[in-house]
């Protein structure tokens, strides 16, 4: 036979051409796992982003009408994870009224959050 007549593949082109399409799927592989992981942690962040402005819209919304005078319940270094206060319910000619004393209390969330170590 000539080697014009001859069609096809060899056995050698076969497995390089297959080898080389494993390394391609491989590396593909990679990187859309890679791509995955990083989208659940930006979720995770993401969440608790959302978490942290929720939180601080609503401490925010409690001490919004506070009397500064009744703020108690800090230490030395203005920090504190229980605040007291009353809030302005009204004001008339004489002096300003005040509400029932009220308590901001933090807790911590004792169960597991996802993708979160140490909640």
């Amino acid at each position: 036979m000539s080697p014009q007549a001859q069609r096809g593949y060899t056995l050698l082109e076969i497995t390089l051409g297959t080898g080389i399409l494993l390394l391609i799927f491989a590396g593909a592989s990679q990187v859309l796992t890679s791509g995955d992981s990083q989208v659940k942690s930006n979720r995770v962040r993401l969440r608790a982003a959302e978490d942290h402005r929720r939180n601080l819209d609503a401490v925010a919304n409690a001490l919004r009408d506070a009397d500064l005078t009744t703020l108690d319940g800090f230490d030395d270094n203005w920090t504190s994870t229980s605040p007291i206060f009353s809030r302005v319910t009204g004001v008339d000619s004489l002096a300003r009224t005040l509400g029932e004393t009220m308590q901001l209390v933090w807790r911590p969330n004792p169960r597991q959050v996802d993708g979160i170590l140490a909640p």
